[in-house]
């Protein structure tokens, strides 16, 4: 394995000023390293292959240069997020941990798995409830490894702006002459209560009423269970329009509509959240509004960079625009007309 002596040795210089070097840390103290100096051993560094040790460099700083990514990852947005954070991760010179969690129970042992390797932080994505984030806050503060959670609706930190596209998407629903909206969620995961009442809000907000009675609640498996059709089959007919807490929950919307022929939007107009890659190409084509995933995880990314450089940043809370995808699930109501 090449070392900095071997090249220092090439070079005919100090095994220091090529670690000052290689390290990026030429302007530091009183040390004085020409332009010069530093392209010819970035060169003969290159041409001997070298290959910093992190290994060696962790075990004098007291941490890695790799970035953790822990939380359940079983959705269809994941690899956007992923794909964000990886992409800021290569600009800071960072590599990026996987610590997949399956269910509740794993979140303990995998918050204590990234403190034992050291890691320079943490992002944690779906932690699927607010007390999982709380753990992985609890053990990581302690430790003293940044912590950044991009998708919990409860955080102080917020990635996605949740209210401002259920606004948009309340008026337009009113806008195309609806009255009577429904909400679509799941009561076991955190992010679906946290957009239940989010609902609520921006219905007061558009000049609109809604209460419990107006949030149907059915189950997270990706199968339509029997129970999920008997939920949602109580919408048709006493409202006109509904809004999904995912695109997952509007494809089960369909279905029950299909199931129980109705047709979409004749019977009932549906809009989703998440614009995911199916949405497009459902019959009819989804309305919904679009998360910029990506975006999320390289401003979650950039966060957790700021937060191992500068240890006493405050909670920060970071609000990524929403867009409301208008396509062809939404009926225009008599006497209204398209905006």
């Amino acid at each position: 394995m090449i070392t900095m002596s071997d090249i220092a040795a090439k070079a005919n210089i100090s095994r220091a000023t090529v670690s000052l070097i290689l390290n990026n840390r030429v302007d530091t103290g009183n040390v004085r390293i020409s332009d010069a100096t530093r392209d010819r051993v970035l060169k003969i560094a290159e041409q001997l292959g070298y290959c910093r040790n992190e290994l060696a460099r962790s075990v004098k700083l007291g941490y890695t240069n790799v970035i953790g990514v822990a939380g359940w990852m079983g959705d269809s947005f994941s690899g956007a997020l992923l794909r964000g954070i990886s992409l800021e991760a290569i600009r800071h010179g960072c590599s990026i941990k996987l610590f997949y969690a399956e269910a509740d129970d794993d979140f303990g042992q995998l918050a204590k798995a990234c403190v034992g390797q050291c890691l320079g932080g943490v992002i944690l994505l779906n932690p699927l409830h607010h007390s999982n984030s709380q753990i992985f806050e609890k053990i990581l503060t302690h430790a003293q490894i940044p912590l950044v959670a991009v998708d919990d609706s409860e955080s102080e930190e917020t990635l996605i702006n949740e209210g401002q596209g259920l606004l948009a998407a309340i008026r337009h629903l009113k806008e195309s002459g609806h009255e009577t909206i429904a909400f679509v969620s799941v009561e076991e995961l955190g992010f679906g209560n946290a957009r239940s009442e989010a609902f609520k809000k921006a219905m007061h907000s558009a000049g609109m009423n809604a209460g419990s009675a107006d949030i149907f609640n059915i189950s997270s498996c990706p199968r339509m269970l029997p129970e999920d059709f008997t939920t949602l089959s109580r919408m048709f007919g006493q409202y006109t329009a509904c809004i999904a807490a995912s695109d997952h929950l509007a494809m089960k919307i369909y279905h029950a509509a299909q199931a129980g022929n109705r047709v979409i939007p004749d019977d009932l107009s549906v809009i989703g959240f998440g614009d995911l890659v199916f949405s497009g190409v459902m019959y009819p084509p989804l309305t919904t509004i679009r998360q910029q995933f990506c975006a999320a995880g390289e401003q979650a990314a950039k966060l957790i960079f700021r937060k191992m450089t500068e240890k006493d940043l405050p909670m920060a809370s970071v609000s990524l625009p929403v867009e409301l995808v208008k396509r062809d699930s939404v009926k225009i109501m008599h006497g209204k007309q398209a905006r």
